[in-house]
């Protein structure tokens, strides 16, 4: 593991906001709408995702029928996303779906699980093994257009997905590895290459899940089964800082609000007993300036 410059281990009560507790099952994938003004998340098994309007703090919830594994703006107006096993188009305000490209899994033992949209309209989403153990999954970037291309294999649970557009990088989680790998990439393209490791969890609590990147370039990552998320510096393989969350499973993480100085935190509910109060399936947002 690399050398920490900083870690802070104290929860930050007067900087951290439970938007909505308790309110799923497996939260994932936030993401923030600037022309509407919202925050979006999915909860996976429950079939729907969930919008909290900033302004009046209402939280609307949306069926779909299917799972949804990720839903991102795509910077036009609409939304792309991910069932089991398809690229999708969704109606942000009805849930409506229509597909835009469909993969030939075997949803009883490979799902999609994180993705998201490039700045350049891309979609890029990976799978999983269900059962977390074996290599059989995939990452794939679907083109404004539909087409489909393969970009990496052998994952067993493919997870976070950043890019630092400056530097033409490309950061990917797969979970089990406990690493954050990074790629060279052009911008605006469906390649990637020179893999090497960028972050080394090494003895640190839980497993990298859900990922984003700030404008500094540094990488924030949630740690499942680690109650925390923790930033850090992936020039120097550096850890900066740790900060607790009051849930076990914590999925994943974004920037938004406003002036997009506010990190939005997903969680998951956890078996068993971890603390007095775990807040699992809980949206969580802490001001960036803490």
């Amino acid at each position: 593991m690399g050398k920490e410059r900083l870690q802070v281990n104290c929860l930050m009560e007067d900087k951290l906001k439970n938007l909505a507790p308790k309110i799923d099952t497996l939260a994932e994938g936030p993401s923030w709408d600037a022309g509407r003004e919202r925050l979006y998340w999915v909860d996976i098994p429950a079939r729907r995702f969930h919008y909290l309007d900033w302004g009046s703090g209402k939280i609307s919830t949306v069926e779909t029928g299917d799972i949804m594994t990720s839903l991102y703006p795509d910077g036009k107006g609409g939304f792309m996303g991910t069932t089991g096993d398809s690229f999708v188009r969704v109606d942000p305000e009805t849930g409506s779906v229509s597909t835009l490209a469909k993969i030939q899994i075997p949803r009883k033992k490979v799902r999609f699980n994180d993705g998201k949209c490039d700045l350049y309209g891309n979609y890029w989403a990976g799978t999983m093994d269900i059962g977390e153990r074996e290599k059989v999954g995939k990452l794939y970037a679907m083109k404004n257009q539909g087409e489909v291309k393969v970009l990496l294999e052998g994952l067993t649970i493919s997870n976070g997905l950043s890019w630092d557009i400056g530097k033409k990088l490309f950061y990917h989680i797969d979970t089990p590895t406990r690493k954050v790998d990074v790629y060279d990439y052009l911008p605006g393209k469906l390649e990637i290459w020179n893999r090497r490791t960028a972050l080394d969890f090494g003895s640190l609590p839980g497993n990298p899940d859900g990922m984003t990147i700030d404008s500094r370039g540094y990488l924030w990552v949630a740690h499942w089964g680690g109650g925390c998320i923790s930033q850090w510096d992936p020039d120097r393989g550096e850890r900066i800082r740790t900060i607790k969350i009051p849930a076990k499973n914590v999925t994943s993480c974004a920037f938004g609000g406003l002036e997009m100085d506010k990190l939005f935190v997903t969680s998951a509910k956890a078996s068993g007993n971890y603390m007095d109060n775990d807040m699992g399936g809980s949206v969580f947002v802490l001001d960036e300036h803490f």
